[in-house]
C-alpha cells in the first residue's frame, strides 16, 4: 500500500521513530500474511529495543522522573502486548505466551484489565496514547 511505503521510507530517514514503526505495525498487521506479521514483529521489536534502551537524559525536562518511568514502562507493556499478539496470529505460541506474560509483569493491573480490550486493538492505538517515548 501507499500509506505502508511512506512509512518504510520516514522509516529509513528516522530510523529512531517509534511512532512511525508502530504505524507500520498496523499497516502490515492489517495487510495479514505471514511475511507482514513477521516484519510487524520486527518493527514492534526494534520499538521495545528503543524503549528498554531509553535512559534518564531522554526524559523531557518538564516531566517528573517518576512520570517518565511510569510512561516508559506502561509503552513497554504495551509494545509486549502488541508483539504477543501479532506472535499469535503467526500461531507463533511460546513467543506470543512470552510477550503477554512480560506484558502482565510490567503493570499487572494495567495489563490485566486492558489485555481483553486492547489485544486485538490496531497498534496505532498505542501511537496515540502514549506517542513517542
Amino acid at each position: 500500500s501507499k500509506a505502508l511505503d511512506y512509512a518504510e521510507r520516514v522509516i529509513a530517514l528516522r530510523p529512531d521513530d517509534p511512532s512511525m514503526m508502530l504505524f507500520a505495525v498496523d499497516l502490515l498487521e492489517n495487510a495479514g500474511g505471514d511475511a507482514s506479521l513477521t516484519r510487524a514483529v520486527g518493527y514492534a521489536t526494534r520499538v521495545l529495543e528503543r524503549v528498554e534502551k531509553a535512559t534518564a537524559e531522554a526524559k523531557p525536562a518538564r516531566v517528573s522522573q517518576a512520570e517518565w518511568e511510569s510512561e516508559q514502562k506502561k509503552l513497554r507493556m504495551s509494545v509486549y502486548l502488541i508483539r504477543g499478539r501479532l506472535q499469535m496470529k503467526r500461531k507463533k505460541y511460546d513467543e506470543a505466551d512470552n510477550d503477554l506474560t512480560m506484558s502482565y509483569r510490567l503493570l499487572p493491573n494495567a495489563a490485566a484489565a486492558r489485555v481483553s480490550a486492547a489485544a486485538f486493538a490496531p497498534a496505532s492505538s498505542f501511537v496515540a496514547s502514549y506517542g513517542k517515548p
